[in-house]
């Protein structure tokens, strides 16, 4: 009988195994559930050969091997958990990730570093010694406390998967964290017994045998439930606050440790093994019972008919609308969080939301409490005279009862799950006079029908979904118009240096017809061209880097070597004199082709800005303050004195036939991020000044 247990429960666990290997390709996490079973099978395997040895003491690496064992099952449960029926297996992973390395690397160094202190030595208990535990050394202890937080932590998890599932998927999952479950609680009791003992007790290890064949037995049931779907789960990010597997653990623990007690007291410790494992037993069936469906829907119908409460909390039901659906902004993260309210609070266990593609008349799938969460999902095309129809009345209706293609394919996109589920219901996704989508509702506990009142509270949150989807449809449109608002006025900064550079080489063309001939001014042409062409390349280059946020390179500069060096660069047309005057001011920090960009547009603004016969134009750099000033100054035409007030520096507003407006908003947003500012001072008919104003070295 020793040996037929853990026999049994081998076999279990290779069959479970092989049978989750199969499934690898449906999640990763399926190779994780293959590895945790063939640890299991692995446990057995050496208990079934523990039994065989007449003293446990000739089994001593045996036994140390199990302990290991043992101590790398909690890292794989817990990959597992984070994987198991979640359409969000990546992001709970990464969140873990480093939990979960750091449970594999105290494994491998206890195990490897206190091989020998896993279990006390054979020479100190005697080598013929009989007896009913082995004593755990100081790593050993050290492992068992891994043990129990890795457990907890996987547990946590498969918790939090079940929270987030509703409806069908609920019924799909429970089994399946309902044995692994009891695997891993029992596992949570053999270390804390451990822990509280300093040895390891067979009869304790015993139970994990009977918790496997109980708990391999129900997660059967698990997996046969999702053999043929894919569940897809998005669990909060939450802690363990609340969480019913600490109460549960947590109870459990205390119970057996009372019943230890008692059995201590009465002389009856042989008997604690068992009804340890009849708690446990008794703790998985009431979780059964408290996640059935049919549980809560015969204590609400008992309430309502004995205890004259209504059917619906409407207060609360609004109040859980408001509180999940406030703060989101993703049409698919709030279809899913209606899809679970309608499903929970109709009880009914596929619910299913279709967004409408208004370009295609075509219904996708949005979110579905029976249906994986995968994209390509699409319901049926609706003609134009449907989707009035259907957001004219904006009314619950049986969608058994409409012969129509349309209803005939969407009730094909999502089949019901139960044979006995009752009717579905549809209702219709308004705002606007636009139809936004439909909800599908099906599948309720017992197939009971819709009522009345079933139905208003229906009407009533399908209208808020309704809502609260053209409110985000509303706000999508309005980011786009600012996205393509903003790109409209980059577009515009890059066509503005475009435009500068193409005035300088048409300036110098103009000129080379007339200086062609002179050797110094083909050199000067051809240092102009080359500079043009290093600004296109570096436009070019700033194109690319669209969506990067702007380098600035701010190193210690001499302003006076900047504004001659973007002097040269610019072919002054004849009938112009340019003037180079004041003082090199000290060294700012600064980026040197930023500056440059300024002074260049800045003078060629100024030579626009004269008359075709020509004109004056003073570049002049100087110092007042500890400031560093740079000024340009035209005796052009001037701007009037409102413009200069008002539109100035506002894009697209401009004095220039065929100007863009954009080179001063451009110049003063470059000046103002090195902490400087722009004075203008313009009189029609005389001309302006513009002066860049620099605060001084440190200030």
């Amino acid at each position: 009988m020793h040996i037929l247990l853990p026999a049994g429960a081998t076999l279990v666990a290779l069959a479970l195994a092989v049978w989750g290997g199969l499934r690898t390709r449906q999640s990763p996490s399926w190779l994780a559930f293959s590895a945790g079973m063939l640890l299991l099978a692995a446990d057995e395997a050496l208990r079934a050969a523990l039994a065989s040895f007449a003293a446990p003491a000739a089994a001593f690496d045996l036994e140390r091997w199990r302990l290991v064992l043992a101590g790398l099952r909690p890292g794989v449960w817990l990959l597992f958990s984070l994987g198991y029926a979640r359409g969000n297996a990546a992001e709970s992973f990464r969140r873990w990730r480093a939990a979960a390395i750091a449970i594999f690397a105290l494994w491998a160094a206890i195990a490897a570093a206190g091989w020998k202190h896993l279990l006390v030595a054979v020479d100190a208990r005697g080598a013929e010694e009989v007896a009913p535990a082995t004593p755990v050394g100081p790593a050993g202890l050290l492992l068992q406390i891994l043990i129990v937080f890795g457990l907890a932590a996987a547990l946590e998890n498969l918790e939090r998967t079940l929270r987030a599932a509703v409806g069908t998927m609920r019924w799909r999952v429970k089994f399946m964290v309902i044995g692994l479950g009891a695997i891993l609680v029992m596992g949570i009791f053999s270390a804390g017994q451990a822990l509280l003992y300093s040895s390891v007790s067979w009869r304790a290890e015993a139970l994990n045998t009977l918790a496997l064949l109980v708990g391999g037995l129900t997660a059967v049931v698990g997996m046969e439930r999702t053999r043929r779907a894919t569940v897809d789960l998005y669990p909060s990010p939450g802690g363990m606050r609340g969480s019913l597997t600490i109460l549960v653990t947590g109870l459990y623990l205390v119970l057996a440790g009372v019943v230890a007690q008692l059995s201590l007291a009465v002389g009856g410790i042989d008997t604690m093994p068992l009804k340890s494992f009849l708690i446990m037993v008794a703790l998985l069936a009431a979780s059964a019972v408290l996640l059935s469906d049919r549980v809560k829907l015969w204590w609400g119908e008992f309430a309502m008919r004995y205890l004259h409460r209504p059917r619906y909390d409407y207060g609360r039901i609004w109040r859980e609308c408001a509180e999940k659906t406030g703060s989101i902004v993703a049409p698919a993260r709030l279809c899913r969080e209606m899809a679970e309210l309608l499903s929970t609070a109709l009880e009914a266990l596929s619910v299913t939301v279709w967004r409408m593609d208004g370009t295609r008349g075509q219904l996708a799938l949005a979110a579905s409490t029976s249906l994986p969460h995968k994209d390509g999902i699409a319901g049926p095309v609706l003609d134009a005279a449907a989707a009035r129809r259907l957001a004219e009345d904006a009314q619950p209706f049986n969608l058994e009862a409409v012969p129509a293609p349309w209803a005939e394919a969407l009730r094909a996109a999502a089949p019901a799950t139960f044979p006995h589920g009752g009717d579905r219901m549809a209702m219709p996704l308004c705002a606007g006079g636009h139809l936004l989508g439909v909800a599908v509702v099906g599948d309720r506990v017992r197939g009971r029908p819709f009522t009345n009142e079933d139905r208003r509270l229906l009407r009533t949150i399908g209208d808020h979904l309704g809502a609260s989807l053209l409110n985000l449809r509303l706000s999508e449109r309005l980011l786009e118009s600012r996205e393509m608002e903003a790109f409209q006025k980059m577009s515009a900064f890059f066509i503005h240096d475009l435009k500068n550079t193409a005035s300088s080489l048409s300036l110098l063309l103009e000129n080379f017809r007339v200086h062609s001939e002179n050797p110094a001014f083909r050199q000067d042409a051809l240092k102009s061209i080359e500079a043009s062409v290093t600004r296109l390349r570096d436009l070019i280059g700033r194109l690319g880097r669209l969506r990067e946020t702007p380098e600035t390179n701010k190193q210690p500069c001499q302003v006076a070597e900047v504004v001659d060096e973007a002097l040269a660069q610019i072919a002054i047309p004849r009938g112009v004199r340019l003037l180079r005057e004041g003082a090199p001011p000290p060294p700012i920090t600064a980026d040197r082709r930023q500056i440059a960009s300024v002074v260049t547009n800045l003078v060629l603004n100024a030579l626009q800005a004269l008359p075709p016969e020509g004109g004056e134009i003073s570049v002049s750099t100087a110092t007042r303050e500890r400031q560093t000033i740079i000024a340009v100054r035209d005796n052009g035409r001037g701007m009037p004195r409102e413009f200069v007030e008002n539109s100035l520096f506002h894009p697209f507003r401009t004095t220039k036939s065929g100007g863009m407006g954009i080179g001063l908003f451009q110049s003063r947003m470059l000046v103002e991020s090195h902490g400087g500012r722009i004075e203008v001072e313009s009189e029609e008919g005389r001309g302006s000044v513009f002066r860049v104003v620099f605060p001084a070295a440190g200030a």
